[in-house]
């Protein structure tokens, strides 16, 4: 995403003399790669930080709040040897930083090859986000739920926390209450998974 037609000629021939097999799509402006993103997901997305309209970490919040591309690399590329942006950057979840001035096909490779080795570690390390995780962490939850000490302890915990509040009471019509939620839970279970991957410090 490069708002200069010339630059990102110049990233498109580094990329291709390269040894990466990649498909290649251009965004002049946010507001075409809103719409490519909307199409499709990327593995990696290379951003200029100095744009005509917002910047590059404008860029980087619409990607990482885009459904299809918040798992993509983001790579952050400015004309400017700018440590306290790329700090920045970094801080924010981009994945790299480019000084524009020292762009090569090696440069690119490096890179490259790098956020994708990282993207894929974190992949392979971190099962939570994915289906049969979630799945299998329904089952353990319904499981426990059955337990008659489960929903005893449940409703204990309820009537601790009640206590604690002010002006609120909590009595045996209380705790069947919650006892019977659990059991209406059971029959139909609803559950909402959020999930992040944790930055390294």
């Amino acid at each position: 995403m490069d708002d200069d037609a010339t630059d990102r000629k110049l990233i498109r021939r580094f990329t291709e003399r390269s040894n990466l097999d990649v498909t290649i799509e251009e965004a002049p402006t946010l507001s075409v790669m809103a719409d490519l993103m909307g199409e499709s997901s990327f593995d990696v997305i290379m951003v200029d930080y100095n744009l005509s309209e917002g910047d590059g970490l404008d860029a980087l919040n619409m990607i990482q709040n885009n459904k299809n591309n918040k798992n993509a690399a983001v790579i952050m590329i400015s004309g400017q040897d700018q440590t306290a942006l790329a700090v920045s950057a970094f801080r924010q979840g981009c994945s790299d930083f480019l000084n524009k001035n020292e762009l090569s096909t090696e440069a690119l490779n490096h890179v490259m090859t790098t956020v994708m080795a990282r993207k894929d570690t974190r992949r392979y390390f971190n099962p939570f986000g994915s289906k049969d995780f979630q799945n299998a962490v329904e089952h353990a939850v319904l499981k426990a739920l059955e337990s008659a000490s489960v929903q005893d302890a449940i409703a204990a915990g309820c009537k601790a926390a009640a206590n604690q509040s002010a002006g609120i009471g909590f009595d045996q019509q209380n705790a069947e209450q919650v006892q019977h939620f659990v059991a209406d839970f059971l029959e139909e279970p609803d559950f909402h998974f959020n999930t992040y991957t944790r930055n390294p410090s």
